[in-house]
């Protein structure tokens, strides 16, 4: 489902020039120093989340066929992270500021 959400984010920024930037919340506030929370998809976040989701849809189901004579408890946990680290890919391409990308970086 993201793969294919990804290829039409990639047609509206790379075909019709829409670029998006979204502050989420503000992170920190004190004196001068302001942190967001923010996003943002340009060209460059469109390309990567389409190499980032087809490429992790073509591991799932790589590993649905390779684990599957595995009947351990251990399938649910990968599975499981699996998914988290594909969103803190996502999140790492999203990311808007330097703060954001570390979050998801340590994520």
């Amino acid at each position: 489902m993201s793969a294919a959400l990804s290829w039409t984010v990639f047609v509206d920024v790379g075909f019709y020039g829409s670029e998006f930037r979204e502050r989420i919340f503000t992170w920190i506030a004190a004196g001068g120093l302001q942190v967001d929370w923010s996003l943002r998809v340009d060209s460059l976040v469109a390309v990567m989340l389409v190499v980032v989701t087809n490429v992790s849809a073509l591991v799932h189901v790589y590993s649905i066929g390779y684990m599957r004579g595995n009947r351990e408890q251990n399938q649910t946990r990968f599975y499981a992270l699996f998914a988290v680290s594909l969103g803190a890919t996502m999140g790492i391409a999203f990311a808007a500021n330097l703060f954001t990308l570390f979050l998801f970086y340590e994520m």
